[in-house]
């Protein structure tokens, strides 16, 4: 085979970048800098990571995933675009894990958790100190 290695990665990067299109009926547009194998954009308007379509592809993710997944950090308001850092307290949530349920809500409550936890630490040290003070 005289194919060069950048010609076969090109070509399977193709092949993921079809079966893509097709199952989420989008049309691939360009790679951002001329980069294959970066950043796609899709319709003039959804920008995937080629990391993202791969494992869309390879796991057969359900489609109602990408884009419920998408729009949570994607929300058009007022004519303008409010990037994840705006919404979900800035938590961005890799499709990999959004597809295995995690959600911005989970990780929120687990730092209150953990933020309750502490301040009843901190009570609880103050209570000690101050019980030792009226002691002496």
């Amino acid at each position: 085979m005289n194919r060069t290695l950048k010609a076969r990665f090109e070509s399977v990067v193709n092949d993921y970048i079809y079966k893509f299109t097709k199952k989420h009926e989008i049309e691939f547009d360009y790679w951002i800098g001329g980069d294959v194998g970066e950043m796609a954009i899709f319709n003039e308007q959804y920008a995937f990571h080629f990391g993202t379509i791969k494992y869309d592809i390879d796991n057969n993710v359900d489609k109602r995933h990408l884009f419920n997944w998408y729009y949570l950090y994607n929300t058009a308001k007022k004519g303008y675009i409010f990037r994840w850092h705006k919404l979900n307290n800035g938590y961005k949530i890799s499709y990999k894990n959004y597809v295995l349920g995690l959600r911005p809500k989970h990780i929120i409550d687990s730092e209150r958790r953990e933020s309750l936890e502490r301040s009843k630490m901190n009570v609880e040290r103050t209570k000690e100190i101050l019980e030792n003070l009226i002691k002496e």
